[in-house]
C-alpha cells in the first residue's frame, strides 16, 4: 500500500503557530485539529468546532454544542466539564465561565481554584489579578486570595506596587495589603 492511498499519510499546513511543536489546522470539513511539527495530526479521531493555539502545555478547544473545554498534549479532553467560555492559561491559571455573567480561575489540574463568583476577571498586572463584582474592583495575590475586597471604583491595574482607586468619591493610593493613602487631586499615571 502506497502512501497516496492512506489517509493517514495526509499532512496538514498549520492555521495557527506552533508551540511545543504543537500547531492548529484544519480538516476537508473545516473542524479544527492539531497537528505536530511534521504536519501530522497528533490524535486523529480529535475534531472540534474551533481550537486555539497551545499555552503553558493545554490548548483550549470548542465542542459541537458550542461549549468548550480543554486538551493536553496527546489531544485528550482534560476538563470533567464544559464551559460557555474558557481562555487559555497564562500565568497558571484559565478563566472559565459556566453561565457567561460569572467567571473563576482553572489551575493545571483542571480544578476550579477561583470559584466563578466574579462578574469579570484581568489579567495579572504585577503579582496582582484585578476582580469585579457587583460591590466593585479588587485583587487577588498571587496565591489566589482576596487580598484587597471587591468595593473600589475606577481602580487600575497596580503599577510600582500600588493602584490608583476612587471609593465613595475619594481618590488614593492602596498598596497590596489594602493600605489606604490619601491624596488630593491624583491624576492616572502609566508606565
Amino acid at each position: 500500500i502506497t502512501c497516496s492511498l492512506l489517509s493517514s499519510c495526509r499532512t496538514y499546513e498549520p492555521w495557527g503557530e506552533y508551540v511545543d511543536g504543537i500547531a492548529v489546522a484544519h480538516d476537508n470539513n473545516f473542524n479544527s485539529i492539531y497537528i505536530d511539527i511534521n504536519g501530522k495530526p497528533i490524535n486523529r479521531k480529535a475534531r472540534f468546532n474551533s481550537a486555539k493555539d497551545f499555552s503553558e502545555g493545554f490548548g483550549v478547544v470548542q465542542f459541537e454544542d458550542g461549549l468548550y473545554g480543554m486538551v493536553d498534549k496527546t489531544i485528550n479532553v482534560v476538563t470533567s466539564q464544559s464551559y460557555i467560555s474558557l481562555e487559555s492559561f497564562n500565568n497558571g491559571t484559565a478563566k472559565f465561565s459556566k453561565d457567561g455573567n460569572h467567571y473563576g480561575l482553572l489551575d493545571y489540574n483542571m480544578n476550579e481554584v477561583v470559584k466563578d463568583i466574579y462578574t469579570g476577571i484581568g489579567d495579572y498586572s504585577d503579582g496582582m489579578i484585578r476582580v469585579y463584582n457587583d460591590d466593585g474592583t479588587g485583587y487577588l495575590n498571587e496565591n489566589l486570595e482576596l487580598v484587597i475586597p471587591c468595593k473600589y471604583s475606577n481602580a487600575s491595574d497596580f503599577f510600582f506596587f500600588f493602584l490608583i482607586f476612587e471609593y465613595n468619591y475619594l481618590k488614593g493610593f492602596v498598596d497590596r495589603t489594602g493600605k489606604f493613602i490619601a491624596a488630593e487631586n491624583i491624576m492616572r499615571f502609566s508606565p
